[in-house]
């Protein structure tokens, strides 16, 4: 018994580690994606914009 309480203490903090470590992965890639997603969405907004903007001129 003191056998497995040792190995359990001795892995369970590492994968608790590299668990967080994937959520956190996993969740900057998500965050990346999106802030892409609405970089893009601005461009094309700009874009409309400096076309409307020209053809007053």
């Amino acid at each position: 018994m003191g056998h497995i309480n040792g190995l359990l203490f001795g892995i369970l903090p590492i994968l608790l580690i590299y668990g967080f470590i994937a959520y956190f992965l996993i969740n900057v890639l998500m965050f990346m994606r999106k802030k892409n997603h609405n970089d893009q969405l601005i461009v094309q907004k700009l874009e409309e914009i400096s076309k409307k903007l020209d053809r007053k001129d």
